[in-house]
């Protein structure tokens, strides 16, 4: 890549974020390609700690979530608050859990649900969120 005012340059970068990737030309040189999540934890599968959003707004979610657009896990179209409903498994009670909303049209929304409550090998508890406009993602994660 040359540059007539200043003179030649190195090669560049460009970062292509995106919910679902749907490109389907083709990229010269060296590719990177990462899947974010907030905070990765890993752990054992047995009695390991676990959260999983229930439902949104009273509509179920999916045991094992897609996350894709096409189909979407659950499709709500409201301009108010609704309810997540959250489900703990191995984690002490009183726990709160971080909601992280990805979304395609604004930056991240966080926010932290009620504590959780019942016992330790199965709690539950519930955050209110108004949903930005478009496709969104939902990724929990609690500290103890």
């Amino acid at each position: 890549m040359a540059a007539s005012h200043w003179g030649s340059s190195s090669s560049g970068r460009t970062r292509i974020e995106t919910l679902e990737s749907t490109f389907t030309g083709s990229i010269s040189g060296e590719i990177t390609s990462v899947t974010m999540m907030p905070e990765p934890i890993l752990l054992p599968l047995s009695g390991s700690p676990a959260i999983r959003i229930t439902s949104v707004d009273n509509l179920p979610a999916p045991l094992t979530p897609g996350g894709i657009f096409t189909p979407a896990d659950i499709t709500i179209n409201k301009p108010l608050p609704v309810a997540i409903a959250i489900e703990g498994k191995n984690i002490p009670i009183d726990t709160k859990v971080t909601i992280t909303v990805l979304n395609e049209t604004e930056g991240p929304v966080v926010i932290e649900s009620s504590p959780l409550a019942g016992t330790t090998d199965s709690s539950t508890a519930t955050v209110n969120l108004k949903f930005p406009t478009g496709f969104s993602q939902i990724f929990t994660y609690a500290k103890w």
